[in-house]
């Protein structure tokens, strides 16, 4: 009986089942047992290694054989014996596998920045790596991770991955603040010069120290105001907690703070008051009864009883005015701290009993000698700043009211920012609202046109189905999340009740009718009816997917065929027209 013959790989992994003792080499096996080795009938050995035949004599053939290529017992692919990687019959292979493209990743490629909002400068900021030990339980993915699987067009495993990191644990403002300094934005810049300005003036204003390397770091942070007085107060007298040791400090500093902002010198007015006040403040009583005083004495110098109210019902006299100070240091260009509480412009806002609009406090500005003394230079102007808004509103798709207008004027004046500033922007996005029915325009009616087109596509009513959804889904898209994000949610929910073959294609992103239509098209063509009047429930269309699958269109067109319409159809009068006359024809009744 012949000996079987071995490759070399099936070889190997028959030795790796015996004990290492027991184990013997390939190229000690009998010629007979092996496939690199052929006996000739006067057994001349031909081997077949490094693509040089050999015969008993040592002579070489110049004609080496060809490649050779097959398959062991696990599925390696070998070429001349070893793993293959390349192309090999319309297949990838490496080391001898097959490369196959998981489920889902078959979309085109796009970039990381566009899918992902991911610049290549953060992979060479802290949020790069991950912490822990790589593959244990408690690893936190770094960006590299995100970006390496990226690079292998896992671009699903990517963006599952990149929920996990911790830059994903960052808000939106932080991130593009962190990818606006990675990246040397100029826009970054000019918005922590206006950050640190602002901070500077109330620090400094506060006797605490300047550090613009920290103030950034709370910029970065998005770290509130108060936050940053209070820690660096802290960190200016000994470290956190050692305020609050000295003896009423802390305390102290937030009264001075409370008293400048309504015009009160506290030593002169609470002078024999204060010791009394800061023991009771450490005993446990609420500092606000202490704040309300200080509102209280500045309420006795003011004559305006609307302002007397503001003052009665817990506001300081400076946030009272805020809005109008900063109109008119900007008009005047001067400090805003500059700009006394008693000035005579602020006595003429409340004057009516109501607050003066800010156009009509512009024109009284306008008139004062400090503005002419400018030069009339008017770089700043509410008119041009109101229209701004507007029109940033109207290129997003929607119309403000004169309300919302009005109190965007006033918190963008507060903060001194500029139109084009990106907090001012998502300020007027919020402002958005929408009704179903309602058209939009702008940059908001081109999503929810595409939001209405994937709801069609998929046999919804975008109205109907998600009504109350809408606005918080164009708002969240206006700051930035991804369209498909919301696609994938009317795709999930038009999936309720599909096959399984069905629901697993439209979870993959394919829509229904995408799915129905090659089936839509038999049923109109075999009945004699519109393809678009069928309905994507409808019965026989459902009977195209069964267990195993969906079915061919072949198979598909029989089961249409046993439909009553079929009988009453065009086609099946035409068939039956023609085998009649083919009976004909064959008895020679017809030509």
């Amino acid at each position: 009986m012949a000996e079987k013959k071995y490759t070399r790989a099936e070889w190997d992994n028959l030795q790796k089942r015996l004990p290492l003792e027991d184990r013997e080499s390939y190229d000690n096996l009998p010629p007979e047992m092996r496939t690199d080795v052929s006996v000739s009938a006067n057994n001349n050995i031909n081997v077949s290694n490094n693509n040089t035949n050999v015969n008993n004599s040592g002579a070489k053939d110049n004609n080496p054989p060809a490649d050779k290529y097959e398959t062991d017992e696990q599925g390696i692919l070998t070429k001349n014996n070893v793993p293959f990687t390349g192309e090999y019959n319309g297949k990838q292979y490496k080391d001898g596998k097959e490369v196959v493209t998981p489920p889902g990743d078959e979309v085109k490629e796009e970039s990381i920045r566009a899918k992902l909002g991911l610049g290549e400068a953060l992979l060479k900021s802290k949020w790069a790596t991950g912490t822990g030990t790589k593959g244990s339980a408690s690893y936190v993915p770094g960006l590299q991770d995100v970006f390496d699987l990226w690079k292998q067009k896992k671009y699903t495993a990517a963006e599952d991955l990149l929920a996990k990191t911790a830059w994903a644990k960052l808000g939106k403002t932080s991130q593009q603040r962190e990818l606006g300094k990675l990246e040397g934005s100029q826009e970054y810049a000019n918005d922590l010069k206006s950050f640190i300005d602002k901070m500077r003036k109330l620090l400094l204003a506060e006797n605490l120290p300047v550090n613009e390397a920290k103030l950034e770091e709370y910029y970065l942070n998005g770290t509130g105001e108060d936050v940053i007085l209070t820690e660096t107060f802290n960190a200016a007298v000994g470290g956190s907690g050692v305020g609050f040791g000295a003896p009423g400090m802390e305390n102290r500093r937030l009264l001075e703070v409370v008293a400048k902002a309504n015009n009160v010198n506290l030593q002169q007015e609470f002078g024999n008051e204060l010791d009394t006040w800061l023991k009771n403040i450490r005993n446990g009583q609420d500092i606000s009864v202490f704040y309300q005083r200080i509102r209280d004495r500045a309420a006795e110098k003011v004559e305006n009883p609307y302002v007397k109210q503001l003052l009665a019902d817990g506001n300081n006299l400076r946030s009272v005015y805020d809005r109008y100070i900063t109109l008119m240091a900007n008009k005047f260009k001067v400090s805003a701290d500059s700009i006394k509480l008693d000035d005579p412009l602020l006595s003429q806002v409340f004057k009516d009993g109501t607050g003066m609009n800010l156009t009509q406090f512009e024109s009284l500005v306008n008139s004062d000698a400090r503005y002419k003394g400018t030069g009339g230079a008017a770089e700043f102007n509410v008119k041009s700043l109101r229209q701004g808004i507007m029109d940033y509103a109207m290129s997003e798709g929607f119309e403000l009211n004169d309300d919302a207008v009005e109190d965007l004027l006033n918190n963008i004046l507060a903060m001194g920012l500029g139109i084009e500033s990106p907090y001012v922007k998502s300020l007027i996005r919020a402002k958005f609202t929408y009704s179903p029915g309602v058209k939009l325009g702008g940059v908001s009616g081109n999503r929810l046109s595409i939001l209405r087109q994937t709801a069609a596509r998929n046999g919804l009513d975008l109205d109907a189905q998600f009504g109350s959804q809408i606005e918080t889904w164009l708002k969240r898209l206006s700051q930035g999340e991804d369209i498909e994000t919301f696609n994938r949610l009317i795709r999930q929910a038009a999936s309720l009740g599909r096959p399984e073959t069905v629901r697993s294609l439209m979870g993959l992103g394919v829509d229904l009718d995408v799915i129905l239509t090659p089936y839509k098209n038999t049923i109109a063509s075999e009945l004699g009816i519109n393809p678009e009047t069928i309905m994507a429930n409808d019965t026989l269309l459902n009977k195209a997917f069964g267990e195993k699958g969906e079915l061919s269109l072949a198979d598909y067109r029989k089961i249409v065929r046993q439909d009553p319409r079929f009988g009453y159809s065009n086609k099946a009068y035409q068939e039956t027209f023609d085998a009649g006359l083919k009976i004909l024809q064959d008895f020679g009744f017809q030509g």
